[in-house]
C-alpha cells in the first residue's frame, strides 16, 4: 500500500500561470489522481536570457511518516511546447522541500531535465534512503517548480498538468519513524551533505 500527497494549495506563483494564460495557477489542474492533460499550470521561457522563472510553489497533502526510507517518489506529468522552434529550449526543475527545516533550506530532492517537444510525459525522482531520512514532517512537504531558461532568443513554455509524492503506508513502516529510519540525527546528518 502507498499514500500520496497531492498539491493542495499554491503558496507562491512565481510568474507561472493556468492554462488559459491569464489566470494565477491553481492546485486543482495538478491534483488529478492520474494526469488529465486538459489543464495544466505553465510558464513562458521568452528568450531574455538564461535566468529562471519561478519557482512556483505548491504545499503538499499530508500523509504520515511511513517509519522507512524506501519507497519515495516525487513525479511530474510535463510537456515543452517550442514555439519558437529555435533550437535551445528551456528546461523544467522540480523539487520536494520539507518546510519544516525552513522555506529556502529544507531541499529534500531536486531533478532538472528537458521535457518531451508536443508530447506529454512523466518523470520521477525515486529518492534514496539519506534523503528520505531528511523529512522531519511529512505535514509540512511542498514542491516546487522551476522554469530554467534556454539560451536561444524564441519563446517556449514548460507546462505541467500532474504532480504526487508517493511514499509507504505508515503500517508497513514497522514502528517509530525516528527509530526506523536510522534516527533524528541521521536524517539532520543527510541534510547537511544535501546542502553542502
Amino acid at each position: 500500500m502507498a499514500q500520496y500527497a497531492r498539491p493542495d494549495l499554491v503558496v507562491a506563483a512565481g510568474s507561472w500561470v493556468d492554462s488559459d494564460e491569464e489566470s494565477a495557477p491553481s492546485h486543482l489542474v495538478v491534483d488529478e489522481t492520474t494526469a488529465n492533460t486538459s489543464d495544466y499550470v505553465m510558464a513562458e521561457d521568452s528568450g531574455s536570457g538564461s535566468g529562471t522563472i519561478g519557482p512556483l510553489k505548491f504545499s503538499l497533502s499530508d500523509v504520515t511518516d511511513p517509519g522507512v526510507g524506501t519507497g519515495h517518489v516525487l513525479k511530474v506529468h510535463a510537456q515543452l511546447e517550442d514555439l519558437a522552434m529555435m533550437g535551445s529550449v528551456p528546461s523544467l526543475t522540480y523539487a520536494l522541500y520539507d518546510t519544516t527545516v525552513s522555506a529556502s533550506s529544507g531541499l529534500i530532492a531536486t531533478k532538472t531535465y528537458d521535457p518531451a517537444d508536443g508530447t506529454w510525459a512523466e518523470n520521477t525522482i525515486e529518492l534514496n534512503p539519506t534523503q528520505a531520512n531528511t523529512i522531519e514532517d511529512y505535514s509540512a512537504l511542498q514542491l516546487w517548480l522551476t522554469l530554467v531558461e534556454g539560451a536561444s532568443s524564441g519563446s517556449s513554455l514548460i507546462k505541467v498538468a500532474w504532480a504526487v509524492f508517493e511514499c509507504p503506508d505508515a503500517s508497513g513502516g514497522g514502528g517509530g519513524g525516528g527509530s526506523a529510519r536510522g534516527g533524528a540525527s541521521s536524517g539532520l546528518s543527510g541534510m547537511s551533505a544535501l546542502i553542502c
